[in-house]
């Protein structure tokens, strides 16, 4: 007899007919939109969809918004790290689109970030839920397994925005918490009662709450 071997298995039908609704009873992943490409439009386009779908996600099963383009086309650094961050704080699967034997040192240095990477890897499987909707930037906050938030804060536009962050508004977090930035590896001090967050154009900064 041969033993069994664990496998993963990924739908594929790009979202046509809703597998965030039965994926979980026929595989571990299944794509929730069109393909991908590497231009910024794209990935918010793409991010758009899959936002909307967090409560879907666990353990073992995912949403996929399909393959990352970081070091693709023309996306600028910025864009690049948002979209990394992004898929990081959506539990999505981190699969390369890029040619790794020919990228930027900091193209590796993106995908290879072991704090935002931690994030997407926690193992209590929740995805990131958005709690501010503005005009121009987006905050999301993901639970972690020890007590911890991930709040990412995101400029989805090409000029400079201030987003301000309280205990009000981050669930879970108060203003004795500690921060940490997970992209300046980083400690920040303790929550203060209000906090400004200046991003520049596509600009996103992530960072931990701690328990």
């Amino acid at each position: 007899n041969v033993p069994e071997k664990p496998i993963v298995y990924s739908i594929c039908e790009w979202g046509t007919n809703q597998p965030w609704k039965w994926g979980a009873e026929a595989g571990n992943l299944w794509r929730t939109t069109p393909d991908i490409k590497p231009i910024w439009p794209s990935v918010l386009a793409i991010y758009e969809a899959n936002v909307r779908l967090y409560k879907y996600a666990s353990v073992g099963a995912w949403n996929d918004p399909d393959m990352l383009e970081v070091g693709n086309g023309k996306l600028t650094y910025e864009e690049n790290k948002s979209h990394f961050s992004l898929w990081c704080m959506m539990a999505s699967p981190l699969l390369s689109g890029n040619d790794v034997r020919d990228m930027t040192s900091v193209t590796l240095e993106t995908l290879t970030n072991p704090e935002i990477i931690a994030i997407n890897q926690d193992v209590l499987g929740r995805q990131a839920e958005r709690v501010i909707r503005h005009d121009k930037y987006d905050v999301w906050a993901k639970p972690l397994s020890d007590g911890s938030v991930a709040v990412m804060c995101l400029n989805r536009f090409d000029e400079p925005v201030t987003v301000h962050l309280n205990d009000k508004t981050i669930p879970g977090v108060t203003t004795n918490t500690g921060i940490r930035d997970v992209w300046l590896h980083k400690e920040l001090g303790k929550f203060p009662q209000g906090m400004n967050v200046e991003l520049g154009a596509y600009q996103c900064k992530v960072f931990i709450f701690k328990k």
